[in-house]
């Protein structure tokens, strides 16, 4: 980052260096969700897609601003009761699934190929054709495999972000009225 700075005397020139610390904080405060919208989360969606994470995934990706040149990359897909995002990125164990609310479990199959499918759910039938309803009073389900999605983004977007942003400070700081 190049930051011209004239001074007259050393006492001067440190003022300067102050003033421009301090005008670097705010700029860097004023424009933060902004640039992390546009830079470090599109990065976080494009490794989810490369990943192939669900939708509901990739769309619960965002930032939110907590304080001053303070803020969190989020995942909002899910519940406090089911957090999807957590699982998906982290992964789980194999577990038990059973019916709470009702006496069985119910869903449509997707038929024998559906292993091909890692959205698509795991307990089927050698013999399933799409389209059958299936129940169960519980069975088993794999666990989801750790992908660490979030974590890969993150790590992407904040190397696009830290090599754009000497640029983007320079610009707000030769813009008039500043």
């Amino acid at each position: 980052m190049s930051i011209e700075l004239e001074y007259t005397s050393k006492e001067d020139a440190l003022n300067k260096l102050a003033a421009t610390e301090e005008e670097v904080n705010k700029i860097l405060d004023q424009n933060m969700t902004g640039w992390f919208e546009e830079i470090v989360v599109p990065e976080i969606k494009r490794v989810a897609i490369a990943m192939n994470m669900p939708n509901g995934f990739i769309e619960g990706i965002g930032f939110i601003k907590k304080g001053e040149n303070l803020g969190s990359i989020v995942n909002t897909w899910g519940s406090e009761e089911k957090p999807l995002a957590k699982w998906f990125n982290w992964g789980t164990v194999d577990h038990w699934v059973e019916a709470i609310f009702a006496k069985v479990l119910s869903w449509i199959s997707k038929g024998a190929d559906a292993g091909k499918n890692p959205s698509a759910i795991n307990f089927q039938r050698a013999d399933d054709q799409p389209g059958q309803r299936r129940f169960s009073k519980g069975h088993f389900v794999s666990g989801l495999q750790r992908k660490e999605a979030m974590e890969f983004g993150i790590n992407q977007g904040n190397k696009r972000l830290i090599s754009e942003l000497p640029k983007l400070i320079q610009g707000k700081l030769n813009e008039p009225n500043r």
